[in-house]
């Protein structure tokens, strides 16, 4: 995703210079990011999750839940290798409830298992009114397997709020197009 501080200066100088000048002179395109691979999205996926959730959330996550704006699945996948970070957002279905779950790895070396001191995770609600996130001192292990788009965890999460709650994150989960 492009960042908007050059576009930004670019429609800026534009302005100006339709201000000042007899005629505009266009803006310099804003500088092409790198190259990465798109995120595979759920709408074209079948991934399979078998996440338990301990402590103050408690059941299993097997569905995904539809996307829609602002609750979209997502993963880096292959090839994140180059751009030095791995992630994944999984929006999965805990009854009638939506969780989002946030896996990620940087710097990333490619398949492996990742402990907290690279490996984040974090789990909330869509409305973000409940966060549970790894802090330092709680225990991670992020495995991405060989096709980077499957693995497991196991992780405990504190809560955001009181700093102290505990939330356990368990089992495997799956990206695969």
């Amino acid at each position: 995703m492009p960042r908007p501080g050059p576009r930004l200066l670019g429609i800026l100088a534009a302005c100006a210079l339709a201000a000042c000048g007899p005629a505009p002179v266009p803006p310099a395109p804003a500088p092409t990011p790198p190259v990465t691979p798109p995120p595979a999205t759920s709408a074209r996926l079948a991934w399979s999750q078998n996440l338990t959730l301990s402590g103050e959330v408690r059941g299993r996550i097997v569905t995904i839940a539809p996307n829609q704006p602002g609750q979209v699945s997502e993963c880096t996948g292959r090839n994140s290798k180059t751009g030095g970070a791995w992630a994944s957002t999984i929006n999965g279905l805990l009854g009638q409830d939506v969780y989002g779950i946030v896996f990620s790895a940087q710097p990333y070396r490619g398949p492996g298992s990742y402990s907290e001191a690279v490996a984040k995770v974090q789990v909330h609600t869509v409305d973000n009114k409940k966060v549970w996130q790894s802090q330092p001192g709680d225990p991670v292990t992020l495995t991405v397997a060989n096709d980077e788009e499957s693995g497991t965890v196991q992780a405990t999460l504190t809560n955001l709020a009181d700093g102290t709650t505990k939330l356990t994150l368990s089992g495997s989960w799956s990206c695969v197009t």
